[in-house]
């Protein structure tokens, strides 16, 4: 998938050679969307180099979409898609985006909006009915950017397994495709 965007920008499916710096604009967003949530002192324990060694494995995964935003040959943003994890969903029907980021110097700018229409257009080219999401309950900002997208929240919770205590608590937002 490939498509030209506005303003020079470009849509394309994440490579091999693009971890590093999806993990570099992951760690940047991360610290600036959480750093009101997170201490500061967990996301001081989030490595770079791990984190690149995980977008390598989720690239090769055939499960998983990554796609990319580019301006100007830079990677503004990233979103990712994969059959649902959840165990009340059927994986077949039901997808996730476990990931959506936009570089910090970029927000506000649609992007973060254009990787997630794109995400949706690719889960029903995928033959999904239904795509989930989960989101930290106290992130705020991206409660409100999914609401305005038309994400319900469906009343489940969980831990955020990707954390280290104390444990934050995410909840799960659901749309219909």
């Amino acid at each position: 998938m490939t498509s030209a965007g506005t303003e020079g920008s470009l849509f394309r499916i994440a490579r091999v050679a693009d971890a590093e710096a999806i993990a570099q604009l992951h760690d940047r967003s991360i610290r600036s969307a959480y750093r009101k949530i997170i201490p500061v002192s967990v996301l001081d324990t989030m490595r770079l180099a791990e984190r690149a060694a995980r977008w390598r494995e989720w690239i090769l995964d055939t499960e998983i979409d990554v796609l990319l935003r580019e301006v100007a040959d830079e990677v503004v943003g990233f979103v990712s898609l994969l059959p649902s994890r959840d165990p009340d969903a059927d994986p077949r029907r039901v997808c996730e985006i476990p990931t959506l980021y936009v570089d910090p110097s970029h927000w506000r700018a649609r992007y973060g909006s254009d990787l997630l229409h794109a995400a949706l257009g690719l889960a029903r080219e995928r033959g999904f009915r239904e795509v989930t999401l989960w989101v930290l309950e106290e992130n705020r900002l991206a409660r409100r950017f999914y609401e305005a997208h038309e994400f319900r929240w469906d009343g489940s919770t969980k831990p955020d397994p990707s954390l280290p205590e104390p444990a934050l608590t995410a909840v799960r937002y659901r749309k219909r495709l």
